[in-house]
C-alpha cells in the first residue's frame, strides 16, 4: 500500500504527549483514513485537527474531507508541502486558502463551516487565515473524513496527525492548563512571533522547545518589518493579541506577553518621534497610552503576583536584537544563569549609581536606592556592592566604567560612556538605566553598541533595562523588590513588575521575561543582640555575610551576636558561634574575657601567707587569646580614694597576673581593672577586706628548751 495510518506514541502532539496518528506515504496512489458519522447532516460544523507536515514531499495530500447524506462531498482540505499551502475546496466550487510555515513543527488547523450564516472560516494555529460569505446550503455535513484520503503518487514522507475534534462552535487550539498560580509557567505567557519573517517562525519554534511554552501560546501574526510603526498598525496588532486571547479562552491564563524576534517594537503614536515601546504599552489591556499606578508594587517585596492579583495588568517582556544569534544568544545566556549553582559566590557585582544628581529630583529619584543599600535586603544577595560615591554626596557623580559585573542599576546617564563595560566581565545578568532627561533606547536592533539596550546586551548582559522615551522622576523604579524577587527565585519579568510603580510610564525590558539566576546563598547570618538565647530569631538576622567576609559593623550596643553559617541552599546551620559586644564611647568593641578568678562574685579573698599578700588574676587561655592588653591592681585603704598599686607587664604567653605585697597597716580591700585590646575595661569585684596583724606585746617572750 502507498499510505500506512497506525496509532504511535511518537506521533502524539508534545502538549498531549499520548497517541497520534502517523501515516507513512511512498510512492503510488491509495490512501487510509478514519471516518465518524454525525447521524444527520448538520447545518453548523467546525472540524479542528492538528497536523505535522515537515516530513512530507513530493506531491498534494487530502488528510479532511466532508460528505452530505448521498456521499456528496462537501469539503476537501489539502496541503501542498511543495509551496507551504493548505486549501480547503468547497462543494460551491469556493476555496479557502492558507500559508503554512513548514518552519514550524505543529499546526493546528480549523475548517468552520455556517451554512445558516451563509459563512464558512479557516483559521490557522487560532488566526483566521479566511472567510467567503455567500450561499452555502449544499455543505450541510454529515460525515466526516481523517487521514491520508487521497494523495499525489509522488507525495512520500511521513504527515502526523492528532487532536481530531467536530462540534457546532468554534474549537480552537489546545489550551494547556498551567500547573502554577504564578509567572514562572510557561503555560501563563503568550508569545507573539512575526509570520512574515521565515527567522521569527524559526526563532518561536525554538523559544517554544526551550521553555516549554504551549503551542496554543504562540500567536503569529502578519506584522510589518520594521521595529517601528504607526498608530494604526499598533490598533491592528493590540486588536489580534486582544481577539486572539478573548476566542481561545487564554484571557483567563495567561499573565504576560512576550514580544519576539522581529515583531515591532516601538509606535509613533504622532509622528512627532516620541517612541511608545510596546511591549511596556502592553503591560495593560487595551490600546491607551495613559501612565497607570502599579497597585502590585511596594518598596517592599509584595506578594508574589497571581491572575487574579494582576487584573487587566500583565507582565511584558521584548526578545530581539540586530540578528537571530544575537537573541539566540541571550536565551543562551538565560539558561547559563539558570543553571549556575548560586553556592557561595557569583563572580560579579552589583554597581548601585544612585548619585546621578542633587536637589528634590535627586532625593526623589534615587532614595530608594541609597535606603536599601543599608539594608539587610541588600545583604542578602550576598553580592559585593560599589557605590558611585559616598552616602552623603551632594554633587553628582557617575561611574566612569564597571568591570566584574553583575548588576548594574543605575540613572542619569543618557548613553555608556566609551569603555562603560570594561574588562574583565563578571557573570553579567541585568543592566538598568533610568535616565530622566530624555529616551535612552530607542532601538534594540542596531548593530551600533551606542544606547542603554545595545551597550550592555553587545557586552555580554542577558537583560536590559532602559527608556524609550522621556519619564518623571515618579517612575524611578524600586532597587529593593527588584532583587529580593530575584533572590527568591521569581523570574526576571516578576521582579521587573513588582518594582514599577507606574505601568506604561517608558520603562521596557529586553531579555527573556522567564530568566531566573541562581544568587549566592551560602555565607554567614549574624544574630542579635541579645540578652539570650531565647530572644534568637533565625528570620531576624542583622547582617548577612559572604562566605569571603571574615568581619561585620554593628552599632553600639551591649549585648550577645549570634552567628550562623547558611549553606547553598540558604539554610541556616544548627551550629551557632557566641559574640559578645559593649559599647565603648558610642562603638561596638568586643568585651573582656573575664578571668577564672577572681570569681565574679563580691568579696572574695586575697591569699596572704608568710605575712604577704598574693593577688592574682587568671585565664583558661593565653593573655594574647583572652585579648588582654593591660591591667593595674586598685586598692580602696580606710575609705580613702580609690588608688593604683601596681601596674603589671603583660606577658602574651602567660595565663596569670600576680602582685605580691606586704601585709597592709590599715583595713584596705583590692580589685583588678583589666583593659582589652579594643580598650574595653573590665573591673573585678572587690576583695574582702584585710586587717593588719596586730603588733606583739612587749611582756611576750619566747623560751627555747635547753
Amino acid at each position: 500500500m502507498a499510505t500506512t495510518l497506525v496509532q504511535s506514541q511518537t506521533a502524539a502532539f508534545p502538549d498531549r504527549g499520548v497517541i497520534g496518528l502517523r501515516a507513512t506515504l511512498s510512492q503510488g496512489g491509495g490512501g487510509e483514513y478514519l471516518q465518524w458519522d454525525l447521524n444527520a447532516e448538520q447545518q453548523v460544523i467546525y472540524v479542528r485537527w492538528l497536523m505535522a507536515v515537515n516530513q512530507l514531499a513530493g506531491g498534494p495530500v487530502v488528510m479532511a474531507a466532508g460528505f452530505d447524506d448521498a456521499g456528496t462531498e462537501t469539503f476537501r482540505t489539502a496541503f501542498d508541502p511543495d509551496g507551504g499551502a493548505l486549501t480547503v475546496q468547497l462543494a460551491t466550487g469556493q476555496t479557502l486558502t492558507a500559508s503554512l510555515h513548514v518552519e514550524f513543527d505543529w499546526h493546528a488547523v480549523e475548517l468552520g463551516i455556517d451554512t445558516a450564516d451563509g459563512a464558512a472560516t479557516l483559521s490557522v494555529n487560532g488566526v483566521q487565515r479566511d472567510e467567503i460569505s455567500g450561499s452555502l446550503a449544499t455543505l450541510a455535513t454529515r460525515t466526516c473524513w481523517f487521514g491520508v484520503i487521497l494523495k499525489h503518487t509522488d507525495a512520500v514522507g511521513e504527515l502526523w496527525l492528532d487532536e481530531w475534534a467536530i462540534a457546532d462552535g468554534p474549537i480552537g487550539p489546545v489550551l494547556v492548563q498551567p500547573t502554577s498560580d504564578h509567572a514562572d509557567d510557561p503555560a501563563r505567557w503568550l508569545v507573539i512571533y512575526n509570520t512574515t519573517v521565515a527567522e521569527s517562525v524559526t526563532w518561536v519554534q525554538s523559544y517554544r522547545d526551550a521553555r516549554g511554552i504551549p503551542y496554543a501560546n504562540l500567536l503569529g501574526l502578519d506584522l510589518p518589518t520594521s521595529e517601528l510603526i504607526d498608530a494604526a498598525a499598533f490598533a491592528a496588532l493590540n486588536d489580534a493579541i486582544e481577539q486572539y486571547l478573548a476566542n481561545t479562552g487564554l484571557s483567563a491564563l495567561v499573565m504576560g506577553v512576550l514580544i519576539g524576534y522581529r515583531v515591532p517594537g516601538y509606535v509613533d503614536f504622532t509622528g512627532s518621534g516620541t517612541r511608545y515601546a510596546i511591549d511596556d504599552l502592553l503591560h495593560r489591556a487595551g490600546d491607551g497610552i495613559s501612565v497607570g499606578i502599579n497597585a502590585n508594587a511596594a518598596d517592599v517585596l509584595p506578594q508574589r503576583p497571581t491572575k487574579s492579583m494582576l487584573g487587566v495588568d500583565r507582565l511584558t517582556a521584548r526578545l530581539d536584537g540586530p540578528d537571530l544569534a544575537a537573541v539566540n544568544n541571550l536565551m543562551s545566556k538565560a539558561d547559563a544563569l539558570a543553571a549556575a549553582n548560586g553556592g557561595g559566590g557569583l563572580d560579579s557585582t552589583l554597581y548601585l549609581d544612585p548619585f546621578a544628581g542633587s536637589g528634590p529630583l535627586f532625593y526623589t529619584g534615587t532614595q530608594n536606592m541609597v535606603n536599601w543599600s543599608q539594608s539587610i535586603d541588600r545583604q542578602r544577595l550576598r553580592l559585593p556592592m560599589q557605590l558611585s560615591g559616598p552616602l552623603d554626596s551632594t554633587t553628582p557623580q557617575q561611574f566612569d566604567a564597571i568591570s566584574d559585573d553583575g548588576f548594574f542599576w543605575g540613572w542619569g546617564q543618557p548613553a555608556p560612556p566609551s569603555g562603560f563595560f570594561a574588562e574583565p566581565a563578571g557573570r553579567r545578568i541585568v543592566c538598568a538605566q533610568f535616565d530622566l532627561t530624555g529616551p535612552t533606547a530607542t532601538t534594540v536592533r542596531s548593530t551600533s553598541a551606542s544606547n542603554w539596550i545595545t551597550a550592555p546586551l553587545t557586552a555580554g548582559y542577558a537583560a536590559a533595562i532602559a527608556v524609550s522615551r522621556t519619564i518623571s522622576a515618579a517612575t524611578m523604579p524600586y532597587a529593593r523588590p527588584f532583587f529580593e524577587a530575584s533572590r527568591n527565585g521569581w523570574t526576571l519579568a516578576e521582579a521587573m513588575y513588582v518594582a514599577k510603580p507606574l505601568l506604561r510610564d517608558g520603562l521596557h525590558l529586553v531579555g527573556d521575561p522567564l530568566l531566573r539566576v541562581n544568587l549566592p546563598r551560602a555565607g554567614w547570618d549574624v544574630l542579635g543582640p541579645l540578652d539570650s538565647l531565647e530572644q534568637l530569631d533565625p528570620a531576624q538576622p542583622v547582617a548577612a555575610l559572604r562566605l569571603d567576609e571574615t568581619e561585620f559593623a554593628v552599632s553600639a550596643c551591649n549585648g550577645l551576636f549570634v552567628v550562623r553559617r547558611v549553606d547553598e541552599h540558604g539554610r541556616q546551620e544548627a551550629g551557632l558561634t557566641l559574640i559578645s559586644a559593649v559599647n565603648l564611647s558610642g562603638v561596638a568593641a568586643r568585651p573582656i574575657l573575664k578571668p577564672a578568678w577572681p570569681p565574679s562574685e563580691d568579696h572574695w579573698s586575697p591569699r596572704v601567707r608568710e605575712g604577704q599578700v598574693e593577688l592574682i588574676a587568671a585565664w583558661d587561655r593565653s593573655l594574647q587569646s583572652a585579648g588582654i592588653q593591660g591591667a593595674q591592681l586598685c586598692s580602696e585603704v580606710d575609705g580613702e580614694s580609690e588608688s593604683v598599686l601596681a601596674t603589671p607587664d603583660i606577658s602574651p604567653r602567660a595565663r596569670m597576673l600576680q602582685v605580691v605585697l606586704a601585709m597592709p597597716a590599715e583595713s584596705g580591700r583590692y580589685r583588678w581593672r583589666i583593659t582589652s585590646v579594643d580598650g574595653a575595661v573590665w573591673l573585678s569585684p572587690w576583695s574582702l577586706s584585710l586587717q593588719p596583724r596586730p603588733a606583739l606585746a612587749a611582756a611576750l617572750q619566747t623560751m627555747e628548751l635547753a
